[in-house]
């Protein structure tokens, strides 16, 4: 019971009543980064360049408490956390552990997993600062952009079908835009760089989104004969929860976009 205290007592000395969405460090090469990781026992799943540009790097990586914790019925997103390296603000933008952890965990969110991220990041990088992207925390576990929009389990099936099938379809068609592709129990959590013409670049500079870019990669779950993904209209508002309405009217295909993208393996 004191141990839960100290944790609750350190996250609200750290974000007050708001999680921020991001947090930033100083600039470190994307070298550097992996190094330190790796060093403290998280692996590297995979990395990217999510825009046409070396500017921007994302690195997801994941432990094996993270993955034991999210094998909990579709709670498998969790398993995998991100951070941009950012050459052109100078800074490391990581996912705020807590932030995305408790959209995805819902009500089986352990925070005890979310501060061992958080203690590595502020042990190991400097000048930690929070985005303005932010939210109220007992508000992420039932999020939505607005009224008649998709919750976190208002997941699009894209695909059905023998898990293993599914996974090689996927593999044959996503072929070197498969980012990640993390084993989790009974399910497998793949992370997608969506290409072409209707991928990153055509909504990310839209919404002046490339600072937020450590949401990516979109993420397929594949598990008990279905391939499913979090609603795109869900996981970019998400990810830009200062979008507006403005900015999101700019990217209306965009949803539609990402499931024609993700059901192409399997029709």
């Amino acid at each position: 019971m004191k141990s839960l205290l100290i944790l609750f007592m350190m996250s609200v000395a750290l974000f007050g009543a708001k999680l921020p969405t991001y947090l930033l460090s100083d600039y470190e090469e994307e070298a550097q980064v992996v190094q330190k990781l790796e060093k403290s026992g998280y692996e590297i799943v995979g990395t990217f360049s999510p825009l046409v540009s070396d500017d921007y790097r994302v690195i997801a990586f994941t432990s094996a408490a993270m993955r034991k914790s999210a094998t909990r019925d579709l709670r498998e997103f969790a398993a995998v956390q991100k951070v941009l390296v950012n050459k052109k603000s100078q800074k490391l933008h990581w996912q705020n552990p807590e932030y995305f952890m408790r959209a995805y965990m819902q009500k089986e969110f352990d925070m005890s997993i979310a501060t061992n991220v958080t203690t590595f990041i502020k042990g190991n990088f400097k000048n930690i600062t929070t985005s303005k992207d932010s939210m109220d925390k007992d508000d992420l576990s039932g999020f939505h952009f607005t009224f008649g929009m998709p919750y976190y389990e208002d997941m699009k099936v894209v695909g059905e079908g023998k898990n293993s099938a599914l996974i090689e379809k996927a593999k044959a068609s996503f072929g070197e835009n498969i980012v990640f592709s993390v084993k989790l129990a009974d399910a497998t959590l793949m992370g997608v760089k969506i290409a072409g013409e209707t991928g990153e670049n055509s909504y990310v500079n839209k919404i002046d989104g490339t600072n937020n870019m450590a949401f990516l990669p979109f993420m397929m779950l594949v598990k008990d004969g279905e391939a499913k993904i979090l609603p795109a209209e869900y996981h970019i508002a998400l990810g830009f929860p200062l979008m507006g309405y403005g900015d999101f009217g700019s990217i209306m295909s965009t949803p539609g976009n990402v499931v024609d993208y993700f059901s192409k393996p399997f029709n």
